[in-house]
């Protein structure tokens, strides 16, 4: 429990009475808000992911321009957001958090839900705190078989074009599983992407993208990576 909290109230529409779906909440600390906003946002609560964010900020985001709706995260597509498809029913918010949290640190998750029975739609939005973690995530979970038997579908997001009703969509093209990716094991860990990519040019031939796989934690290599030929 955070605890703390001054103020709470839910928002409602003055004619029927009924609740908007939203509400301010403040807390006796900005401390005490922060750990709200990391800790609640993208939490499902009484079946559905719920935004939370300082006030602030929202106002700030709907003055600047290219903003639009969203459903939590950063609102505007910037290479650190992943669609993921493929999803199984009774896969939830904190357990697709789990799927991607070894590549990173996460800073938002959602599973989509249906509007009316509230139930997963096989899809979810992951956002990480960088770039690198994104394409590094798309790279290793795109084509991964889940337990279900289904394969994920991992794509980064990008805007659709600039304006006020830019949209979030999965970007075309790579990663794509279509036979020039290959995962390599039993890597020395002094080994680095750049002597990985050498490597492999050297041996076999063109190589348009080489990563070694590291811990989020201490920045080693985990002595495995991925390596995607021209051909």
């Amino acid at each position: 429990a955070l605890g703390g909290v001054a103020f709470a109230r839910v928002f409602r529409e003055r004619e029927s009475g009924r609740s908007r779906g939203c509400g301010k909440v403040e807390f006796q600390s900005e401390d005490l808000a922060q750990r709200a906003i990391l800790e609640l946002n993208g939490r499902e609560f009484q079946g559905r992911a719920i935004t939370v964010e300082a006030i602030a900020d929202r106002e700030a985001d709907s003055r600047r321009p290219g903003r639009g709706r969203g459903g939590g995260g950063t609102l505007e597509a910037d290479g650190r957001q992943l669609y993921v498809g493929g999803l199984s029913p009774d896969i939830d918010s904190e357990a697709l958090r789990d799927l991607f949290s070894h590549i990173g640190n996460v800073t938002f998750c959602t599973v989509f839900l249906d509007r009316d029975t509230g139930r997963s739609r096989g899809s979810g939005k992951v956002e990480f705190e960088s770039q690198d973690l994104a394409a590094q995530a798309a790279l290793e979970l795109d084509g991964r078989m889940l337990p279900h038997g289904r394969p994920l579908l991992v794509r980064v997001m990008s805007k659709e074009a600039p304006g006020p009703r830019a949209t979030e969509r999965p970007r075309r093209g790579p990663p794509v599983i279509d036979g020039r990716q290959v995962l390599i094991g039993g890597l020395s860990f002094d080994l680095g992407t750049d002597a990985l990519r050498a490597f492999c040019e050297a041996e076999v031939g063109s190589v348009t993208f080489a990563n070694v796989f590291t811990d989020r934690e201490t920045g080693q290599s985990k002595g495995a990576g991925k390596v995607e030929f021209a051909t």
